[in-house]
């Protein structure tokens, strides 16, 4: 599987906004075995049956917080400054950590993390 930096994986509106939100939470504090997939739906405020609409499992849920986050952290980082800053953010330090603890399950998210955080960092 390969990493889009197109756009969405799949055509996102609110309530698939809030599922990314709530998941983004869910994830950052508990890891990515951590997570609840109840928790998520919940703070999202939507039924199972929606939640599985818009992702089927946790992993393809992981996979689009990874990459929604990984494109909102380098988009508009026009200098290499605004970019370090940005790694400051609560969601950049949650990914460095699951690069380390989570990304072995995911070589495709491992890969997008290296070309699109790594490099800007030693650039």
């Amino acid at each position: 599987m390969t990493i889009s930096t197109r756009g969405p994986a799949r055509a996102i509106d609110a309530r698939g906004e809030r599922i990314l939100a709530a998941a983004l939470s869910e994830f950052v504090e508990r890891g990515f075995q951590g997570a609840r997939l109840s928790a998520i739906a919940r703070v999202a405020e939507v039924s199972p049956k929606t939640f599985r609409r818009y992702f089927p499992d946790k992993a393809e849920l992981f996979r689009e917080v990874v990459r929604t986050t990984i494109l909102e952290l380098v988009r508009g980082a026009d200098s290499h400054e605004l970019f370090l800053a940005r790694l400051r953010w609560p969601e950049a330090v949650a990914m460095s950590r699951w690069y380390r603890e989570e990304f072995e399950a995911f070589p495709e998210l491992r890969v997008f993390y290296e070309t699109e955080i790594l490099r800007r960092v030693r650039s």
